[in-house]
């Protein structure tokens, strides 16, 4: 026990600079406070609550809509916000100094909320209680042919821009910076395949992947 609180005062000691990258989990949109309503950012997000277990200085350019594109090289337009300032590649934060990078990010590459969101529309038109709905989201389903599965393409596509930035973070820290990549929260649970295909608009195979 001694050991572990050691190791955990030698982190605290080392670790002065924390760096946030990613999407709307990571910036955790929804929750309150927002600190940046154009990034959709909370002040409670899990980089906040890290940073401040740490004691650490947070520097978070988390936002939500953000790909990977919005982290290595392409500006950021605000989801919400259209007369906002685009935000610039969100890797610019870390500098020499970083000793800890944390990242979320992959989702929307590949379509992880959208997916969720088209689905969840069809199936509100399909079950709608005015049966002129009900052909409109026979229809948009066939129009979108929504599938829930991530293409092999778009997998690999993404996995490679994920090892750039973890690349690009620790040659910008000068090989300082510890790089963490955290998952995203599971949106469904076990109880959820009980559910699939009746009061869930997904399929077993869906919630699955």
């Amino acid at each position: 026990q001694r050991i572990g609180c050691h190791k955990k005062m030698l982190l605290h000691q080392r670790i002065k600079n924390v760096v946030a990258l990613g999407s709307s989990f990571a910036a955790g949109t929804g929750i309150e406070p927002i600190v940046n309503v154009a990034a959709m950012r909370s002040g409670n997000n899990y980089a906040s609550l890290v940073a401040r277990r740490l004691g650490t200085n947070l520097t978070d350019v988390t936002c939500g809509g953000a790909t990977t594109d919005n982290i290595l090289s392409v500006p950021q337009l605000s989801p919400i916000s259209v007369s906002a300032t685009p935000f610039p590649p969100q890797i610019e934060a870390v500098k020499s100094d970083t000793d800890l990078v944390l990242i979320t990010i992959g989702g929307n590459d590949v379509g992880y909320s959208a997916h969720s969101m088209r689905q969840g529309y069809v199936c509100w038109l399909e079950r709608s209680y005015w049966g002129i709905m009900r052909p409109l989201g026979w229809l948009v389903r066939a129009l979108w042919k929504t599938k829930g599965t991530v293409s092999k393409e778009d997998e690999q596509r993404t996995t490679k821009k994920i090892v750039k930035i973890v690349q690009e973070a620790r040659s910008r820290s000068n090989n300082n910076a510890r790089v963490v990549l955290v998952d995203y929260l599971a949106v469904f649970s076990k109880e959820s395949l009980r559910l699939a295909g009746k009061d869930l608009p997904f399929t077993r195979d869906e919630i699955i992947s």
